[in-house]
């Protein structure tokens, strides 16, 4: 695939498949085996990911992802993106247990 075709595909994974619960299960037929999400507490392959992003969605009901940037350099995909929604009363709680 070509870097734009990549921009593409990632930002409809983003926007399309987390806003919606059941797209997580979409995003392991998308990617490639060796596949690596890289975050600020380290790196995770997609099962891990599916599981974090995972427990987010069921943390924080109705949050909504929006892209506002996306570069690629060949088939290397980086995306920004703003995360917005309710507050549930347990956010508080999910911090919490992020700290450890």
């Amino acid at each position: 695939m070509t870097a734009e075709a990549n921009k593409t595909l990632v930002r409809s994974l983003i926007e399309e498949r987390w806003n919606n619960p059941k797209g997580l299960e979409y995003w392991s037929s998308v990617v490639t085996p060796g596949y690596r999400h890289h975050t600020a507490v380290g790196e995770t392959d997609v099962a891990g990911f599916q599981r974090g992003l995972g427990m987010y969605v069921d943390a924080f009901p109705g949050s909504r992802y929006e892209v506002f940037g996306i570069v690629a350099d060949d088939e290397t995909v980086a995306a920004f993106f703003t995360v917005t929604g309710p507050t549930p009363a347990h956010s508080a709680r999910y911090r919490r247990q992020e700290k450890r």
